[in-house]
């Protein structure tokens, strides 16, 4: 009995001791949080930046602090063309711009994108921003700029926590921004909203409205901590708004997790990833851009996680929380760029020939391009290329060459397969851009139009090996979606290029022109598919021309410029696309459609003919200057594209 009573009182003694330890690990863990997992309260600083100019790229800024984060709005607008792009932001005393949100509207005419970065150094600086086209009469943008603070000085750690927009194409007299929730305490939101018209500030408690060099709104509320639908108030009209939430958190001394590298850096959804890096271990939550993956795994010394790509688009960073020391700070080698898991398709090369030497800037038209490793042109890389935001569209340099050669695309998913319109033919001469000299251009004949519900071919007999044939098609659909060109063949001609293709903005009518160089001569057939069945809704139209060159047979075709001109907005003036030649004596093509009548115009130099629908088709065959063919007309609404 005596031995049992020793044994407990010991047995009592190492329990409250146990226990007392238990009680200071969990303050030590209260404390750790509180010291280390708190969100820093955020605060605006000094008040809006904002201009707007044809293509504003620069705005002066003078940031306060270092650690301080910078949120810029920025609008894009194109009356003559798809709206564009941000390619870049650098400058205003940050290191590393981040792209946070960016979309088209539904006009088919605005961009708005959220970009953020934070604060490096402090002073007087100047931001720079790069659009992908040139500015021009018809594109419009703005830059509006905002700086904030924390409570964490120089050691905060700023995340993007969500994005949204609302963009319904519904008029109303309250206009919303995104409905976002942050997933911790005191966020910051941040966004923008365009309006035709004239707009209210709101009065969302804790947000503050301000208005921009083009009278549009930007929103912004320091301290959110549930969810938030920002509104402001205006007449009857369509809008579209854009926003974001940003977490500002402290770094927790030098136990903050880091990530140093990803392997892969790109792959389609679905890809199995290793993360690098510091401070690992306890990891909570790892996120693609502002997606949680759905599972993950932690090696013994908190150094890698192995994970899996969630669904998502783009180019995102790749961060690590843990419950003590918050989210990785965001950095060049956090990203991660997701491509299609289908391998690469390439559907057009324009121009489609250059000098043997190289240096012919080429676009290269197709899908599934995001996350592209390499392009060749036969069995020569490109030293450098970009991939627009949607995966369809490569810009590049071709390099030296000769004779006519494949152009390939290679993403994680794969390389793209040989196809005809993948073909590039380096020339000795000029073609293509490279400086040889133009030949002049005549029309062989005169237009051959057809029309029916959805028209599958028609019948034409090309003149000479050499010459072009110009295709301008039109489709209309009144009880569904607008029908779009897939595929042209035929017609003596071994390889059709599309040259621009667009949706109506009317959402009933789709535009596109074809070309294609011919290779024989003599009576054949143009077959064209679409990828939506024929219907008692659907119309279409083929307007077909022929053209021939002084070079004959030995011409090189290519394209130079391509637009559209599609505004919604009545006149009796209606307009061909501006285009401006990059040589002599090239070719203007265009298409023209008006619900009623139009007459034919008097633009110097140009022809203009009727087709099956009654649209218009004209045609300038020595263009060595910017040219804008018009047509008078009652008033109406019209939309057209051209090409040279």
């Amino acid at each position: 009995m005596h031995a049992f009573s020793t044994e407990s009182r010991r047995l009592r003694r190492l329990l409250t001791a146990l226990g007392l330890a238990a009680t200071l690990l969990a303050a030590q863990f209260v404390v750790a949080a509180a010291v280390f997992a708190a969100a820093a309260t955020i605060h605006a600083v000094g008040s809006e930046i904002t201009a707007t100019s044809s293509e504003q790229t620069t705005l002066a800024v003078s940031p306060a602090a270092a650690g301080n984060v910078l949120m810029l709005a920025v609008e894009t607008k194109f009356t003559s063309g798809p709206s564009f792009t941000v390619q870049s932001v650098t400058g205003g005393g940050v290191s590393r711009w981040s792209k946070a949100s960016s979309y088209f509207t539904l006009d088919h005419i605005h961009g708005q994108e959220l970009w953020w970065g934070v604060v490096t150094t402090a002073g007087s600086s100047t931001i720079n921003v790069a659009y992908s086209i040139p500015p021009s009469s018809s594109t419009a943008t703005s830059l509006d700029l905002q700086e904030f603070s924390s409570s964490a000085g120089a050691s905060t750690v700023w995340s993007v926590d969500a994005t949204g927009k609302v963009d319904n194409g519904v008029a109303s007299t309250t206009l919303r921004y995104p409905s976002l929730s942050p997933s911790s305490s005191s966020e910051l939101y941040w966004g923008y909203l365009a309006v035709p018209g004239s707009l209210n500030a709101g009065a969302t408690p804790g947000c503050s409205y301000q208005y921009d060099a083009r009278s549009n709104q930007v929103v912004y509320c320091p301290s959110v901590s549930s969810t938030i639908a920002p509104t402001a108030s205006s007449s009857s009209q369509t809008y579209s708004s854009i926003g974001m939430l940003v977490q500002a958190s402290t770094q927790g001394g030098g136990l903050a997790p880091a990530v140093t590298g990803l392997s892969p850096s790109s792959g389609p959804v679905g890809t199995t990833v290793t993360i690098t890096g510091s401070n690992l271990g306890g990891a909570t939550s790892v996120r693609f851009g502002t997606t949680a993956a759905t599972g993950f795994s932690v090696n013994g010394s908190g150094t890698q996680i192995i994970t899996t790509a969630p669904a998502g688009t783009g180019t995102v960073d790749v961060t690590v929380a843990t419950l003590l020391f918050g989210t990785s700070a965001t950095s060049a080698a956090d990203r991660f760029t997701y491509a299609s898991a289908t391998p690469p398709a390439v559907t057009g090369v324009s121009p489609v020939s250059g000098t043997a030497a190289g240096g012919t800037a080429v676009t290269i038209s197709g899908s599934n391009f995001a996350g592209a490793t390499a392009v060749r042109f036969g069995t020569t890389a490109v030293s450098s290329f970009v991939v627009n935001g949607t995966g369809t569209q490569i810009t590049t340099t071709s390099p030296a060459g000769s004779g006519t050669v494949d152009v390939f695309v290679t993403t994680p998913s794969g390389t793209s397969a040989v196809v005809a319109a993948d073909h590039f033919t380096y020339t000795s001469g000029g073609g293509g851009g490279g400086g040889g000299t133009p030949a002049a251009i005549s029309a062989v004949t005169g237009l051959t139009s057809v029309t029916s519900a959805e028209q599958t071919s028609m019948a034409d007999s090309p003149a000479a090996v050499g010459d072009v044939l110009t295709l301008a098609i039109e489709t209309k659909n009144s009880g569904g979606p607008v029908p779009a060109v897939t595929s042209v063949s035929g017609g003596g001609v071994a390889t059709w290029h599309q040259a621009i293709a667009y949706p109506g903005s009317d959402a009933t009518h789709g535009y596109a022109i074809w070309w294609g160089a011919v290779t024989t001569a003599g009576s054949s057939t143009i077959s064209v598919a679409y990828d939506v069945a024929s219907s008692a809704n659907t119309a279409s139209a083929l307007d077909l021309e022929e053209f021939s060159s002084s070079a004959g047979a030995a011409t090189v075709w290519s394209l130079d410029a391509s637009g559209k001109v599609d505004t919604g907005v009545a006149s009796t003036t209606l307009a061909y696309p501006s285009l401006t030649p990059s040589s002599t004596s090239e070719l203007y093509y265009g298409y023209l459609n008006v619900p009623g009548a139009l007459s034919a115009g008097s633009t110097p130099g140009c022809v203009y003919q009727y087709d099956a629908r009654d649209n218009q088709v004209v045609y300038d065959t020595n263009v060595s200057a910017t040219i804008a063919p018009t047509a008078p007309s009652s008033s109406q609404t019209f939309a057209s594209i051209a090409v040279l």
